[in-house]
């Protein structure tokens, strides 16, 4: 469908979804309550008087408007719109919600970017007066909101954080997150001798990890920047002993994530919950002879040397180790 988007147009969603925060975009980083691979919810730099500081759900990729918005897109749209609804009445204790969605001029589009408006609201509002005159408001007026539900989200939506990352479990409709993951050649290359691992090895990576949640309570979970939503990777257990307390401990990293500490400060935080929240009584770790960065990370958490053993996924024998929580708990200690 031909767009209706003025010639030469640059589209302030697509800008702030970027990161570029200037008088263009109105959307500053502030005002994101949430985002992941498919959506982002922020508040809205205009306020309508009465109905103050409702949110925008947005497409993480452009689209114009609801003519050429993918199905899968508009699931995860209106998926974070009941989401939202559900915490503005929690947070707002408004009476009711209204969403609206514009396509075209003659529709009273403005944003050529498909977007969809929460907005709470209220007994007596004067909502169908007050539309038409809404007002841009001030990045220090809209804070207050925005801190209220990017609070609420990232409470419900990670089981642990930490200063840079959040952890849930995987989910069935993961398998695009799954995909970017394991399908690069360059995080499985040292992990799995088979080389790039097709669709269906990937689904049977993370059937895997789900069946491993469902019998022991515990996977690798997926990681993400607390700031963007974006996936970094994988960290954590899978069983080694599980009647004697003994699990793996395992971390995968996305190549444009490497050197920047986030395989550290993740195997930190599982180690952490491993052993105070699931009475993990030992971790066992392994790397393949290649990966020095592995074996520093390792010894760095206090993990010790104990033998080589065959990992049959690359047919070579892994240096392996062991962190006992008494350790865990002496090497804190002394690091502190």
């Amino acid at each position: 469908m031909e767009s209706n988007a003025p010639q030469d147009y640059i589209c302030p969603v697509c800008s702030a979804l970027k990161g570029i925060d200037n008088e263009v975009t109105w959307i500053k980083k502030t005002d994101v309550v949430y985002r992941d691979e498919w959506v982002q919810a922020n508040i809205s730099p205009k306020f309508i008087q009465g109905n103050e500081g409702h949110v925008i759900v947005v497409p993480t990729k452009h689209y114009e408007s609801i003519y050429d918005l993918p199905s899968e897109y508009g699931y995860k749209i209106f998926d974070m719109a009941q989401k939202v609804a559900l915490a503005l009445k929690k947070i707002r204790k408004c009476d009711g919600v209204t969403l609206v969605q514009n396509n075209e001029p003659a529709g009273d589009q403005h944003a050529f970017h498909y977007h969809l408006h929460v907005i709470p609201r209220f007994k007596n509002d004067n909502f169908h007066e007050s539309l038409w005159k809404t007002e841009l408001s001030r990045r220090e007026d809209r804070i207050e909101y925005a801190t209220a539900l990017r609070r609420h989200f990232l409470v419900n939506r990670y089981f642990l954080s930490t200063q840079r990352l959040g952890f849930r479990t995987w989910h069935e409709d993961d398998f695009e997150i799954a995909k970017t993951l394991w399908g690069d050649y360059e995080v499985t290359k040292l992990i799995d001798v088979r080389g790039k691992l097709s669709d269906e090895q990937v689904k049977e990576k993370l059937t895997t990890e789900l069946e491993r949640k469902n019998m022991y309570g515990a996977q690798y979970w997926p990681i993400f920047l607390l700031e963007t939503g974006e996936n970094v990777g994988c960290c954590g257990l899978r069983p080694r002993d599980a009647a004697q307390g003994i699990f793996e401990i395992g971390f995968h990293i996305r190549p444009k994530f490497w050197r920047q500490g986030f395989a550290f400060e993740a195997a930190q935080a599982v180690t952490k919950h491993a052993f105070s929240q699931l009475k993990v009584q030992r971790l066992f770790a392994g790397h393949n002879p290649q990966n020095e960065a592995s074996k520093a990370l390792l010894e760095k958490l206090g993990f010790k040397y104990t033998h080589d053993e065959l990992y049959e996924p690359t047919g070579l024998q892994h240096p392996s180790y062991i962190l006992t929580k008494e350790d865990f708990m002496r090497h804190n200690s002394v690091s502190r």
